[in-house]
């Protein structure tokens, strides 16, 4: 499932911020706003990377403004993470040019500008700080480093890891479709189906696109499969947030639980803003979650409701003029601003069908009547 989603987020993949038509004409990226990708939070600062995207976003003010990064060196973003204890220090992981070798990129800028920190002979998969060391999930293993640096492969690291977790002194790991953990020095496997892993605390949560949910209360020594109201086999989304909840999305919808999946609240969230790719909260707002779906970053404290954080990255198919306003064409759905536009954040209709699949691919406009193909 981490292909498909990485095949996908590549058709969305971030344009540059400023481009250069001549000499005398300077283009500035105006907008809109989208595309699934990654979150990573330290202290009070954000950072976002779109998926396959070759840059990272940062706000220092809670997602009121965003600072662009440079463009990475030759490499497509398939993580992101920062150090809780360093947060200008963020780690990128990713793959080279047409694919095959993998990268670790480390900013000690707070993502303005990365440079190579490790080499893989295949794509990284993850990166995640914890424990006082960084980690790398690739084909070949787990990587482990300091701050991003001297990086070794862990001895009886599991082959085709996908997802790293750092729970407590263990390391929990999603390698070859089931679950890995590292304790007191012993690697053990599972049966549990897997290909992303989060926690909070002991309490670690497995999913598996299409092998359903798994809790553990215990840092990863016993399992339990989370059973809801969905029918659907197909998990686009499982985890456990900052504040505790399990968050379930299927093509049913959406589904909260506060008591570890005893029981269930169906929420609007598929319907309004789509598939989730990733969710994550500051370290002192857990109620407060940042959504990172097929129409960009949202906050919500109730996944009903939810306001536009907003970041550039929508790959635009399209463009019209209807009056004073700029009417924009994307995957997600369609975007407008009135002229002279002033902000990146443009408004969304809210009425794009589901994004995979969605193209808006032509716009026209006429006496204030748009029409969108």
């Amino acid at each position: 499932m981490r292909f498909v989603i990485t095949l996908l987020a590549a058709l969305l993949a971030v344009l540059p911020g400023v481009a250069h038509a001549g000499p005398s004409t300077r283009w500035d990226n105006i907008g809109p706003n989208g595309a699934g990708g990654y979150l990573a939070f330290a202290r009070d600062i954000a950072y976002v990377l779109p998926g396959a995207g070759q840059q990272v976003f940062r706000s220092g003010d809670r997602g009121r403004s965003w600072r662009q990064g440079r463009l990475f060196p030759e490499m497509r973003g398939n993580g992101l993470a920062a150090d809780p204890s360093r947060p200008d220090t963020v780690l990128v992981a990713g793959y080279e040019g047409g694919g095959g070798a993998g990268t670790v990129l480390r900013s000690v800028d707070g993502g303005l500008s990365f440079g190579v920190a490790l080499r893989t002979p295949s794509e990284v998969q993850d990166v995640a700080f914890g424990g006082g060391f960084s980690y790398a999930a690739s084909a070949e293993g787990v990587y482990r480093g300091v701050g991003g640096r001297g990086w070794s492969l862990l001895p009886g690291s599991p082959r085709d890891a996908e997802d790293v977790q750092v729970v407590g002194s263990s390391i929990v790991v999603a390698a070859g479709g089931v679950v890995h953990v590292l304790r007191s020095g012993k690697w053990s496997a599972s049966d549990v189906p897997a290909d992303k892993i989060t926690s909070r605390g002991a309490v670690v949560v497995a999913r598996k696109f299409s092998g359903g949910v798994h809790l553990s209360s215990d840092g990863g020594a016993s399992w339990r499969e989370v059973s809801g109201p969905w029918t659907s086999s197909w998990i686009l989304y499982g985890g456990i947030t900052a504040n505790g909840w399990i968050q379930v999305q299927t093509l049913d919808g959406h589904f909260i639980s506060t008591d570890l999946g005893g029981s269930w609240k169906r929420t609007d969230a598929l319907s309004t803003i789509d598939v989730y790719t990733e969710i994550g909260s500051f370290p002192d707002m857990p109620e407060w979650q940042w959504v990172y779906g097929s129409g960009g970053v949202y906050a919500t404290s109730d996944h009903e409701h939810f306001k536009r954080v907003g970041v550039p990255g929508a790959h635009v198919l399209s463009l019209a003029i209807s009056g004073r306003s700029l009417v924009a064409g994307t995957m997600q759905g369609s975007y407008r601003t009135d002229l002279p536009a002033v902000s990146q954040e443009w408004d969304f209709d809210g009425s794009a069908p589901p994004a995979i699949g969605n193209r808006i691919g032509a716009l026209a406009a006429r006496d204030g009547v748009c029409i969108r193909d």
